[in-house]
């Protein structure tokens, strides 16, 4: 199982309490590179998303806001199946 599957399984156990860090390269890897940054708000566009927006995604001290772990634990869940 590779890293990203254990931090994927992790964070989709636990979407409450989640590292930011953890949660950037989750998004890092399923989403790409983030489209724009300013301070701490960054956007990420995914592929799979096409005209369906952005996901912004922002830290809470060192953890990730539970509302946007979900935002992107659905999307990620879409990439998996394969939807678009």
């Amino acid at each position: 199982m590779s890293r990203h599957e254990k931090l994927y399984n992790k964070i989709k156990r636990n979407p409450g309490n989640v590292k930011w860090k953890d949660f950037y390269a989750l998004c890092v890897h399923y989403f790409g590179e983030p489209v724009r940054r300013k301070g701490s708000h960054i956007t990420f566009a995914p592929r799979s998303w096409a005209g369906r927006g952005t996901l912004p995604v922002q830290p809470q001290g060192k953890q990730a806001k539970e509302y946007q772990v979900q935002q992107a634990l659905r999307l990620i869940e879409e990439i998996r199946r394969g939807d678009s």
